[in-house]
């Protein structure tokens, strides 16, 4: 249930993969015509991004510089599509492989489950707190296609988007 042709997809994809950041909400991206959902003005959405990486802790002054450096690149950068752990290193020029298994021991996780926690606890509250569709929910907190998001929130929340806000506003 995409917004827009395969084709826009795609390019999107490419634009991505080349690290471009794509703001779909005023790329030209048309609402949804299946649904009476209607997209929220970009404010909304950059103000909620914002709101809640201000949340996200502080590195620990104590952790390692590589490792803080992975953490806040991965903060700044975690609604963007696209976004993973080995071009997060690379661009920093971390070359030591060992960076994952210190990440994982600073921070208890991964650094992808790590940004997957973090984009589904925002795409949580914006199931609680508008009207979005989940495809302009998966687009604004970082997933490349509303299935993805669907799969990785069904995964991990054990019910859809949908069921998850419907047993919210019950």
């Amino acid at each position: 249930m995409l917004h827009c042709s395969s084709q826009e997809v795609s390019r999107r994809r490419r634009l991505a993969k080349n690290g471009l950041t794509i703001d779909l909400l005023t790329d030209g991206l048309p609402p949804c015509p299946t649904t009476k959902r209607k997209a929220a003005p970009p404010e909304i959405i950059d103000a909620e991004r914002s709101a809640y990486r201000d949340k996200v802790r502080d590195p620990d002054p104590d952790w390692p510089p590589d490792v803080r450096a992975v953490y806040c690149t991965c903060r700044e950068r975690l609604f963007e599509m696209g976004l993973e752990a080995q071009e997060v290193t690379d661009n920093l020029g971390i070359r030591n492989h060992n960076i994952y298994s210190r990440f994982r021991y600073f921070t208890g996780q991964r650094i992808k489950e790590w940004i997957i926690q973090h984009r589904l606890r925002l795409a949580k509250r914006f199931l609680r707190r508008t009207s979005l569709s989940g495809t302009w929910i998966a687009f604004a907190v970082g997933y490349e296609s509303s299935s993805g998001f669907c799969t990785t929130f069904k995964r991990r929340e054990g019910c859809t988007p949908t069921a998850f806000r419907e047993r919210e506003e019950e």
